[in-house]
């Protein structure tokens, strides 16, 4: 039972980095932990380098609900993510993987070569400014100082549980397990979001992959349990461990929830007079296919711009497609051509930086959705199309088919003809979108996270 914890200590790390409006692993953290919040015993931590901060979470969610409320998204191609430790080889790696993700001019392999060139120099040059501007040891972060009470020390007894997905935070795992080791009698568990750079490297930037592992390893060697989103993330984890000779802790699956606190829908700015001239008209309202989604290789997108101009070259008309989400790993070649292509570009629109009421507004008006992605550790977009009563047409792959089961339309993500057959079939049939929908509003049963809280909780009581 949770109440016989000397302490829960949940890590909020991640989400003290974090800025503006969640995505998908930020929304499961942050509602897991509001809801371990009503405990007692419950406490919360956020690694400083190598410091342990107690933190109040009070403060950080006055903060973050704040934030959310008033975010107003910028267009933008590179993560906003606050590395805690960042030395002079991990800044220019980091750069460099942002410049991979936001252009489609910087290859994997240009990227690589221009760290080994220059990481020895710009060594020397930052380490030279550090060494100028060096905070004190005492001194906190700008992310975390604003929340942070004093520094702790876990204890005999204690819980310690990451919600998050925290292997961008550089050093974390390797300083939270020294942490932990320290003392006698402590519990830790984490959440396996996917095991996808470990199993799937080439939907990564090749400098990010080994950081990954070495995150995944330590977490799979060091927790007494694990909570994986699905069924399929869990088969994972249990692969990768055994390939690396680990025995894997016990590992439950929960499922997130599917709730959306929907803010009133609001058209996206983006979509400017001419964007909403190139789109068909029904009457007065403009039709188009809805993919969410961050803009990502891993995500297919281009399997929908070939089907695009499949189209195109077969004569079939097509209803517009929105892609709305921001710019990720690998995305810049298919963003390039769909932008450029005069084939494909007035009949598809790129939206980077849509909020919770855009978002809204695109599910709602949407014709259906589309997620074509080649690997997911959930697929929360299959989700939410369904929460809000949307047929969605999606890839079979991985832990997809789930979500919804009969509920959903899939397909190959591989065979763009057989995305381009379903597309054409349901934007020509009103009728049969109408009866898709019909079956989602009788039978789709959304989880709440409240639900997903209390899995984590049952898996928690099967320890000893």
């Amino acid at each position: 039972m949770l109440n016989d914890y000397k302490t829960i200590w949940i890590d909020s790390t991640d989400l003290m980095a974090w800025s503006g409006y969640f995505t998908g692993i930020q929304r499961v953290e942050y509602n897991l932990a509001t809801r371990f919040q009503q405990f007692d015993n419950v406490k919360f931590f956020a690694l400083d380098g190598d410091a342990l901060v107690h933190v109040d979470f009070d403060s950080l969610r006055q903060t973050i609900e704040s934030q959310t409320k008033s975010a107003t998204p910028v267009e933008t191609e590179t993560p906003d993510v606050v590395p805690q430790r960042s030395g002079p080889r991990r800044w220019v790696k980091r750069t460099l993987g942002q410049a991979v993700r936001a252009t489609p001019f910087v290859s994997i392999e240009t990227a690589v070569k221009t760290y080994d060139t220059i990481a020895h120099e710009a060594k020397g040059v930052v380490n030279a400014a550090q060494n100028k501007t060096r905070r004190p040891r005492s001194s906190r972060s700008d992310a975390i100082s604003p929340h942070a009470i004093e520094e702790t020390e876990f204890d005999t007894g204690d819980l310690v549980l990451v919600l998050g997905g925290n292997w961008h935070i550089h050093q974390y795992m390797q300083q939270l397990g020294r942490k932990i080791r320290r003392t006698n009698g402590i519990t830790f568990g984490h959440v396996i979001y996917d095991l996808i750079p470990a199993i799937q490297p080439g939907f990564f930037p090749e400098l990010l992959v080994d950081e990954f592992r070495d995150y995944t390893k330590l977490v799979l060697e060091d927790a007494q349990i694990c909570f994986a989103i699905s069924e399929h993330t869990r088969t994972d984890a249990i692969d990768y461990a055994n390939e690396l000779g680990i025995t894997p802790p016990p590992i439950h699956t929960f499922r997130l929830g599917d709730q959306i606190d929907a803010p009133k829908p609001k058209k996206p700015k983006a979509l400017t007079k001419a964007n909403a001239e190139t789109a068909r008209t029904n009457g007065s309202r403009e039709e188009f296919i809805f993919c969410p989604g961050t803009l990502e290789v891993r995500k297919n997108h281009q399997s929908l711009y070939h089907s695009y101009r499949l189209a195109a070259e077969r004569g079939l008309e097509l209803p517009h497609l929105i892609l709305a989400g921001k710019q990720g790993w690998l995305s810049g070649d298919v963003v390039h051509q769909i932008k450029h292509d005069p084939t494909v570009r007035d009949s598809i629109t790129i939206l980077t930086s849509c909020n919770d009421s855009e978002f809204a507004w695109l599910y709602s008006n949407a014709l259906f959705t589309i997620y074509p992605s080649l690997y997911e550790g959930w697929g929360l977009p299959v989700a939410e199309s369904l929460q809000y009563g949307k047929l969605c047409l999606a890839s079979s792959a991985t832990s997809i088919p789930e979500i919804g089961g009969d509920l959903v339309d899939y397909f190959s993500p591989d065979d763009t003809g057989e995305i381009l057959e379903k597309i054409y079939r349901f934007s020509s049939d009103r009728d049969l979108i109408k009866k898709r929908e019909a079956e989602i509003k009788a039978n789709y049963k959304p989880a709440t996270w409240d639900d997903a809280f209390e899995h984590v909780v049952t898996a928690i009581n099967t320890l000893d």
